[in-house]
């Protein structure tokens, strides 16, 4: 639970390292965004993966030179997340190891794909 789920999306991954920080066993977390429906679970494998035996501190999809989500941390990098500027979100922390970083290259559309507004829900979700 985040109860300062209104400071923003950082706030919840916040929220989730510091649970997560009490899980001896977790090297990491995925990050999957709610308003990104359309990820192939085969990608998700590929990203685990190339995750556990490449020790990147970050793997992102990436579709056509853009960079999508889901994306994994490394445990490694839980405490930069937790004293990251509130209003940036994990980008700093993301533009911060790009040599660390993993892209997986994807024709996953999915990665990319974000549904913000009923009007995408109903185009994307509904067919219309």
């Amino acid at each position: 639970m985040n109860p300062d789920y209104q400071q923003g999306q950082l706030s919840s991954l916040q929220a989730a390292i510091r649970h997560l920080e009490s899980e001896a066993n977790c090297d990491g977390m995925m990050v999957h965004l709610v308003d990104h429906p359309y990820i192939d679970p085969q990608l998700v494998g590929v990203m685990l993966r190339h995750f556990n035996e490449a020790k990147h501190l970050i793997v992102v999809p990436r579709h056509h030179g853009k960079r999508g989500h889901p994306v994994i941390f490394s445990r490694a990098l839980f405490a930069e997340l937790l004293n990251a500027p509130i209003d940036q979100g994990a980008k700093d922390v993301v533009n911060a190891h790009r040599g660390e970083t993993l892209e997986i290259d994807t024709e996953d559309v999915g990665i990319t794909l974000d549904i913000d507004t009923p009007e995408l829900y109903r185009q994307h979700v509904k067919g219309e």
